[in-house]
């Protein structure tokens, strides 16, 4: 699954969501499409249409109710009635097909008059999710949502293997939400039919990854199926990767009872990953730390890409009396860069960034002292004169 938010549904109160059981209550989840497939996306009741006429409506056309933009919805018995067009069958029509059917019935009242129709909201539909899930039960979803937001929904179980069946009553097809090492995408992720029954199959050939946290006080299991032998890259391009919060030198992977390192100083070991082994992911130190003349001194947590200042920024940016021209990137007890450079440098987890405060606010008691010993010696002296 890899659904590009491209049309992202209103953020107000009106944004349409899902109602999906968790721990035996009902939640609500925001909903994100990609743009539906005018060719392959066959119509159904319940879908929310959006019909445009090119160039705006003529004043005869707006007499006749024939609106700019208009709302549509698809009827249960499959019709789409149109304000000043009239209704049309759209029932298993695609939206390219049913755009064609309204230009024909448009063209005989309004000849000189383009329409176009789009999809708003997509229809929900009703389907079972099956095997190894979590929460085995019936989900409503949205009919542009595929098998992978199903699982997502439903939870997948330890020994989920991502692969199975979507059983409808008069066909099944074969999905495969494993992630393909060259385009990175599912192998196959199909949309989620009305009234169907998805299975999840359980592992048969797993390998299993074991997520660790830095104390290692928490840890997460899960299984991947795999068709055989693979390389370690690919595996983990299958899996959809290790994670920002990566911990190389705490990983491994164990063999046969033996735990074997999988990063050198090259990068990722040559290894092969086969049915039965377990890999141990490790999590890094995933915070900076920022010290000084920063309004909120603290541990930020690391986010790759950001620079120095974004870090000082998150800290609560810089009090009154800093000097960024001295600050620090400290990595390992050692600095590694100073002033500006610093400044635009991209922190590593565990780095220390330290802001310095100005030379007269480090030397504000002295200046106080000084003061005090001049207004003494003036006062002395004028006691004598």
């Amino acid at each position: 699954m890899s659904l590009i938010l491209l049309l992202i549904l209103s953020a107000t109160a009106d944004r349409p969501v899902v109602q999906i059981p968790s721990a035996g209550q009902a939640v609500s989840i925001p909903v994100a499409f990609e743009p539906a497939d005018r060719d392959e996306y066959v119509l159904g009741p319940g879908d929310v249409l959006e019909v445009t006429v090119e160039g705006g409506a003529t004043p005869a056309a707006l007499a006749s109710g024939l609106f700019p933009q208009t709302i549509c919805t698809v009827s249960s018995d499959g019709m789409l009635s149109v304000s000043g067009i009239g209704r049309i069958e759209v029932l298993g029509l695609t939206i390219g097909q049913a755009e064609l059917e309204l230009a024909r019935l448009t063209r005989s009242y309004y000849p000189g008059i383009r329409v176009g129709m789009a999809l708003s909201i997509p229809r929900i539909v009703r389907v079972r999710a099956s095997g190894a899930v979590s929460s085995p039960g019936i989900y409503p979803m949205y009919a542009l949502q595929s098998v992978s937001d199903l699982l997502l929904a439903a939870g997948a179980a330890t020994a989920c293997s991502r692969t199975g069946w979507m059983y409808t009553d008069s066909d099944s097809l074969r999905f495969d939400l494993r992630l393909d090492p060259w385009t990175h995408e599912p192998a196959s992720d199909p949309l989620l039919t009305g009234g169907s029954t998805v299975v999840f199959e359980t592992c048969r050939n797993p390998v299993f990854i074991v997520g660790t946290a830095v104390d290692s006080s928490s840890i997460s299991v899960t299984a991947w199926e795999v068709d055989g032998p693979m390389s370690l890259p690919d595996f983990l391009a299958m899996t959809g990767g290790v994670g920002a919060d990566f911990d190389p030198g705490r990983s491994g992977l164990m063999d046969e009872g033996v735990l074997l390192p999988i990063w050198s100083d090259g990068g990722l070991v040559s290894m092969t990953v086969s049915p039965g082994d377990t890999l141990f992911l490790a999590q890094a130190r995933a915070s900076v730390t920022v010290a000084g003349a920063v309004a909120v001194p603290s541990a930020v947590r690391w986010t790759a890409g950001l620079r120095t200042v974004d870090y000082v920024n998150l800290a609560g940016g810089l009090v009154e009396n800093s000097s960024t021209g001295g600050i620090s990137l400290i990595r390992n007890g050692e600095t590694v860069a100073r002033g500006s450079e610093a400044s635009a440098a991209v922190p590593a987890p565990g780095d220390i960034i330290q802001v310095p405060y100005s030379w007269a606010s480090r030397h504000t008691s002295m200046f106080t002292i000084l003061g005090a010993l001049v207004s003494a010696g003036a006062i002395l002296y004028t006691l004598n004169n």
